[in-house]
């Protein structure tokens, strides 16, 4: 008991440590993504549906669905986004023990994954401190390989491969790419089975879990489907994705090179993977394949899943923290549980993790604004500091309208979109941009906003022979208050009371 109470203790502890580490960037100017999902999840909870009219996105409604739960319980603002971080990364964290545990038959794996990843968990580099949506996939796919890999013997053999089914569905449900996971972590399962599982019991269960994925996703499109939305649903995850992505195999040449499979931003974890490789060569010749060719396969699936849509921006790479989590941590347990010729060899987790803290501590000692310019430039910070000017120039009944790709400033500023949230491809030529344009339009016509916000991107590249670009010009002048803000242009309707108030307070300035 003494044990249990010793292990619960430390785990609040570092549920704690997560807990203020997060506060420090409470005010972290927010981004483009977490900004999309909570304006998304406030228009659906205002009647709005997502798939139906402007309220589209790429990614699967399990993001907007669990910013819509957040924003029930904390409010619609920044508690929302601490709260989502904060229990994401403490229901990973306790994932992790018990999987570290689990799989090993040793509590000492579990601490040594709770401890790397509360070192971890808020990486800078891979704007982990976030909720994006690999924080929310990392934390089921976590949950469904202590199921499948665990060695629970209260569970019935049928009962783990269909929970752990669930956990890699809804995991899908937040990027549908990360298939290929569990996909290829099975087929690693298939051919080294853990002790008890014939091939063919290996087999039944990951058909098991592919049954349920699979009847998942058939149950989303029914669902949408039933609703009127089946077009729109198979639009923005198929079509826009399609476009979105490019070439497949292209992406995944590109995602050989030394620059791709080890970015920058991953540096930091090095430790990390060099104890889960450390790990999988030393098991494999000593001949002892599970889990260790599991987890090879899980860092698979993880590559294949972080190159397929061709982007490569940072936060992808969080979804390589269940391999390196787990593969590190048993790793560290199996040096520690060796023989006494090895006594110094059990130094090596020790310094991994100070190794681990010199990297994830100095950034704490710089403010939240200049954790957000580290990792994206300056272009969230200027719309933090135009959502605070324009909280002050807008009245209420007055709207705006942001074209371009920062929909955070309808949730910085707490105003509602008028129409296209995001237009990501909507005028430059997308699959959908007929649809789109003809859409925005018509809303912006009819209802002309006060206050129009562009990005210089869209700016420059916005067709200029469109209706909606002529509509501006004719309707729309350079704000009185300053209409250059960096990578921003702000502008407001001719003649409208907005225009008159900021012209005034320009002429009262000295």
């Amino acid at each position: 008991m003494k044990g249990k109470w010793g292990t619960g203790c430390l785990l609040f502890g570092l549920c704690l440590l997560v807990a203020l580490a997060r506060l420090h960037t409470y005010h972290e100017p927010t981004d483009r993504d977490l900004g999309g999902y909570a304006v998304i999840a406030h228009e659906m909870l205002n009647g709005k549906r997502i798939f139906e009219g402007v309220l589209v996105d790429q990614k699967p409604p399990g993001i907007h669905t669990t910013y819509a739960i957040a924003e029930m319980i904390a409010g619609y603002g920044r508690n929302e986004i601490y709260l989502l971080g904060v229990s994401a990364a403490m229901a990973t964290l306790i994932g992790f023990y018990f999987a570290g545990k689990n799989i090993a038959g040793s509590r000492g794996a579990g601490l040594w994954a709770a401890l790397f990843w509360t070192v971890t968990c808020s990486d800078l580099w891979l704007e982990a401190n976030q909720p994006n949506s690999e924080v929310f996939i990392n934390a089921w796919t976590v949950f469904g390989i202590l199921i499948l890999l665990g060695r629970s013997q209260r569970m019935a053999p049928w009962l783990k491969p269909v929970l752990a089914g669930v956990c890699f569905a809804l995991a899908s449900f937040y990027k549908h790419v990360v298939v290929v996971i569990p996909f290829f972590m099975g087929l690693a399962y298939i051919l080294f089975p853990p002790a008890g599982r014939t091939r063919r019991q290996a087999f039944y269960d990951i058909a098991i879990i592919g049954m349920v994925g699979v009847l998942a996703w058939v149950g989303l499109f029914s669902y949408f489907g039933i609703t009127g939305r089946f077009k729109g649903l198979y639009d923005g995850l198929v079509v826009v994705n399609v476009q979105y992505s490019g070439d497949k195999g292209s992406n995944l040449v590109r995602a050989t090179s030394f620059s791709r499979l080890f970015p920058e931003a991953i540096y930091g974890l090095l430790p990390l993977g060099l104890l889960s490789m450390g790990g999988i060569c030393t098991a494999i010749y000593q001949r002892k394949f599970f889990p260790w060719c599991v987890f090879a396969g899980l860092a698979v699936g993880t590559g294949l899943a972080v190159a397929l849509p061709g982007k490569f921006f940072p936060h992808y790479y969080q979804l390589w923290y269940p391999f390196l989590i787990l593969g590190s941590a048993l790793t560290a347990n199996r040096i520690m549980q060796s023989g006494s010729r090895f006594k110094l060899a059990r130094l090596i987790p020790m310094f991994a993790l100070i190794a681990l803290l010199a990297n994830e501590v100095p950034p704490y000692f710089h403010s939240a604004r200049e954790w957000s310019e580290i990792k994206y430039g300056p272009i969230f910070v200027q719309t933090d500091q135009l959502a605070n000017d324009i909280r002050k120039w807008i009245k209420p009944g007055e709207t705006m309208f942001q074209l371009g790709e920062e929909p955070q400033l309808y949730f910085d500023t707490g105003l509602r979109p008028t129409s296209t949230i995001c237009i990501y491809g909507v005028f430059t030529g997308g699959p959908l941009s007929v649809y789109y344009s003809q859409r925005t339009c018509n809303d912006l016509f009819l209802h002309p906003p006060d206050l129009l916000v562009m990005d210089k991107w869209s700016y420059l590249t916005f067709p200029k022979d469109s209706p909606l670009w002529l509509w501006i010009h004719a309707k729309y002048a350079l704000s009185p208050s300053g209409s250059d803000r960096g990578m921003l242009i702000v502008c407001v309707r001719q003649g409208s009371d907005l225009q008159k108030r900021l012209a005034a307070d320009l002429a009262k300035t000295p």
